[in-house]
């Protein structure tokens, strides 16, 4: 793990705003829910919960974006983002570039048609 994710995981784990080269972890608060949003290069690959998170390649399946999501979802479920023979795999699923994973815990994780679909749902369906 290179030392720009680690810095990374410890700003999600303590919950605060930090930025390093194509790195940031932003913390929004209001509308009723709290949570982070991570971006890389100005687009949002993940948003974090805490009881669920959603990740997305945000278009672009390269190695530095697999890298850092695979930090997340290691640090936050315990699973793997890996790439092979060109595609994405998380959870063991093949990850297309288009496309959001949100995680509830290892039974229940959805892939839908986008970050902003993913965490728009009412909050019935996604807890």
């Amino acid at each position: 793990m290179r030392k720009i994710e680690t810095e990374m995981l410890l700003a999600i784990t303590d919950c605060r705003d930090w930025k390093k080269g194509n790195t940031r972890v932003v913390r929004h608060s209001g509308d009723g829910l709290d949570y982070l949003r991570v971006l890389l290069h100005g687009n949002e690959i993940a948003r974090i919960f805490s009881d669920r998170y959603c990740v997305t390649l945000a278009g672009w399946s390269t190695r530095v974006t697999i890298n850092r999501l695979g930090c997340i979802t290691y640090m936050l479920s315990g699973d793997h983002v890996y790439q092979r023979d060109h595609v994405v795999y998380l959870h063991g699923e093949a990850f297309p570039h288009d496309t959001a994973l949100l995680w509830k815990d290892h039974a229940n994780a959805e892939i839908f048609n986008g970050l902003a679909h993913a965490t728009s749902l009412p909050l019935e369906y996604i807890l």
